[in-house]
């Protein structure tokens, strides 16, 4: 499945104000853990943003509320979390 551009700017733009904004400090944190373990800070935001478009799918299929405790533990699990994006139809 080709990738989405406009979703994947979408992505971006909410992981931006995840790690500037006070909301989710959580997530700042683990970008921050990131860049210490030498990712640069594109390298790091893309891998939160497949984590976070991976919950979001998941989301949207189950329709369970978005389950942000889950999320913050799979990027505390980063580089290494293990979860498979689910784009099955």
């Amino acid at each position: 499945m080709e990738p989405n551009p406009a979703a994947k700017a979408a992505l971006l733009e909410t992981v931006a104000n995840q790690i500037k904004g006070e909301d989710s400090p959580e997530v700042r944190a683990e970008y921050e853990r990131l860049l210490r373990e030498e990712f640069t800070e594109s390298e790091a935001r893309e891998l939160i943003v497949f984590v976070l478009g991976c919950h979001l799918v998941k989301t949207l299929k189950t329709k369970l509320p978005f389950d942000y405790a889950e999320y913050v533990s799979d990027l505390k699990r980063l580089p290494d979390c293990d979860i498979e994006p689910d784009v099955s139809a």
